[in-house]
């Protein structure tokens, strides 16, 4: 049962192709402005973070490989 406010990954998922589809074009961006009200605070910054123009995903992977070594 889910609680009230909540969502499934696949109901957020037809929300977010709904919105591409008639709005904006597909991405991060897109995507999280979709999932952010089924999402803590503190999770939706971090996720923010992953969206911006300095983020490396191959750095951010290597460090977190070389942090639990």
């Amino acid at each position: 049962m889910k609680e009230q406010g909540s969502i499934s990954i696949y109901e957020l998922w037809n929300l977010y192709s709904s919105k591409i589809s008639t709005e904006s074009p597909a991405g991060a961006a897109q995507f999280l402005f979709a999932a952010k009200p089924y999402l803590p605070s503190a999770m939706v910054k971090n996720l923010e973070k992953l969206n911006t123009p300095g983020f490396s995903a191959l750095k951010f992977i290597s460090k977190l490989i070389a942090d639990s070594t």
